[in-house]
């Protein structure tokens, strides 16, 4: 400690000994701390717009559970489970679902996730939904973006509108696919032409950006307003703040 202090001192009078030199090391010192802040500003950017894009992908995969929640429940775990032994893609979901909300057993969803991979390699789009929303939020497996994406892909591309809205959040903020907005405006337009609020929302914000598509808010006014009168919140609060 009284080392420091004594090399502060020291350097203070070769300062205040050589004011040309000290000018000139003051300046480079100032550089230095400068360009300290820019790396330090730029690095928050990143995390705080990477934390963005994570807690909108975290809100659009609730949005696609609750969706899954309101699929018809199985009646009885043994009934279900005879079915999905069997090999039935639309039981074997059931029975996943019913390990994923601990319905007539305990929840597992490491157990749910099987299920779900044996009904979704038949076909099954909740299946495969529900497997992207695991992924995703890292249920019953490790957190993976990449296999998020893989999963809502091949759900987008047979024209489920809340998969390609997912597809759409996920390259813009580089989630498990490098960063693309103008592949984002394309499944966010495939997404909004279906009525999907949430995608009709995330358009309005591209344009009044100008990410990914020239900027123009009287395209991102409208889609803000097909977004608002379907009750999105976030489209309210962008008409009102367009309108001031």
């Amino acid at each position: 400690m009284f080392r420091t202090k004594n090399k502060t001192e020291k350097y203070k009078d070769e300062f205040k000994s050589n004011s040309k030199t000290g000018i000139k090391n003051h300046r480079g010192f100032g550089f230095v701390l400068g360009a300290v802040a820019v790396i330090i500003g730029l690095i928050f950017i990143y995390i705080f717009s990477n934390n963005e894009g994570r807690r909108d992908c975290e809100i659009i995969l609730n949005k696609a559970e609750e969706l899954l929640e309101k699929s018809k429940n199985p009646e009885t775990f043994e009934v279900c489970k005879k079915s999905a032994e069997q090999g039935f893609a639309k039981a074997q979901y059931n029975f996943g679902l019913m390990y994923y909300k601990g319905l007539g057993v305990e929840q597992n969803y490491k157990k749910a996730l099987g299920w779900f991979q044996r009904s979704a390699e038949q076909g099954d789009a909740q299946a495969l939904c529900i497997l992207g929303v695991m992924h995703g939020k890292g249920l019953g497996v490790e957190q993976n973006y990449e296999e998020a994406f893989k999963c809502f892909k091949e759900l987008a591309k047979e024209g489920d509108e809340v998969a390609q809205c997912v597809l759409g959040l996920m390259y813009c903020n580089g989630l498990g696919v490098e960063q693309n907005y103008e592949e984002a405006v394309e499944w966010y337009k495939k997404s909004a032409r279906q009525g999907f609020d949430q995608a009709q929302y995330n358009l309005g914000l591209m344009y009044c950006k100008g990410k990914g598509v020239k900027q123009n808010y009287e395209k991102a006014l409208d889609w803000y307003k097909k977004s608002a009168e379907q009750g999105h919140h976030g489209a309210k609060t962008a008409l009102d703040l367009l309108h001031n």
